[in-house]
């Protein structure tokens, strides 16, 4: 039942397994793969319908912005559709998107898990088995959108003015805009096993496996710090 409106909405017809939410819409994983979206028909009833430019394909999950959706398939390539003002659709430009496009930028690397930011992204590659207990997929942490703060883990213009540290010094390296995917410098060795975000900030959880040491690395507005646990059980700990 939509509360606003009291409408009903028909789900008899399918069984999901994914959904995200954006500012202004749901969008939901079926069992066979499919991504639908939930609109309202002519007769005011909610119904999910399928979205036609990715019929084809077969979906995974999918991540919602505030105003942009990414898709990731089962072969491990991701599609994104909505505002593309701050490079959150990660596709070399500013433009926006009526329809899913393939973010080719990663188009040699297989995308495990994605995750979306308020007005950036960010997604985890690779698919390495792991010495432990943990059957976990692992890999690098790519991120793009929004950087004013720092939130994809890459150097920000605006921390760096404020630090005393990079007064004065060269900003070429700085982006407050990233359209293009780009691959996060993370400590020697580790491992992304997952990545997701609250609305301004980056979450990515590490593992670093020659030493068996659990790695959390937390960008969080303006703040960027490592977190280094030597046993799962602390890593619990640390969430609970």
């Amino acid at each position: 039942m939509e509360k606003a409106s009291g409408s009903s909405c028909d789900l008899s017809s399918h069984h999901f397994e994914c959904v995200a939410c954006s500012d202004n819409s749901v969008f939901c994983v079926s069992v066979e793969k499919q991504c639908f979206r939930l609109v309202e028909d002519p007769r005011g009833m909610y119904i999910f319908k399928s979205i036609s430019s990715l019929d084809r394909l077969k979906i995974k999950s999918v991540a919602c912005g505030a105003d942009f959706v990414l898709c990731l398939t089962v072969t491990g390539q991701i599609y994104s559709q909505g505002i593309g003002s701050r490079g959150q659709l990660g596709l070399e430009d500013l433009d926006d998107r009526d329809e899913f496009t393939f973010i080719e930028a990663l188009a040699p690397v297989t995308i495990t898990r994605i995750s979306a930011g308020k007005w950036h992204a960010a997604c985890v590659t690779g698919n390495k088995p792991l010495i432990t207990s943990l059957l976990l997929d692992t890999g690098d942490l790519y991120t793009w959108g929004w950087n004013d703060c720092g939130q994809l883990g890459l150097p920000s213009i605006k921390l760096r003015k404020s630090d005393p540290l990079y007064k004065n010094k060269d900003l070429s390296e700085c982006d407050s805009v990233v359209c293009c995917p780009r691959l996060v410098d993370l400590p020697q060795d580790a491992c992304v096993v997952e990545v997701s975000h609250r609305s301004m900030s980056c979450k990515a959880w590490l593992l670093h496996v020659d030493k068996m040491t659990i790695y959390i690395y937390i960008s969080i507005y303006m703040y960027i710090c490592i977190y280094i646990f030597s046993d799962c059980d602390a890593l619990a700990n640390f969430f609970c």
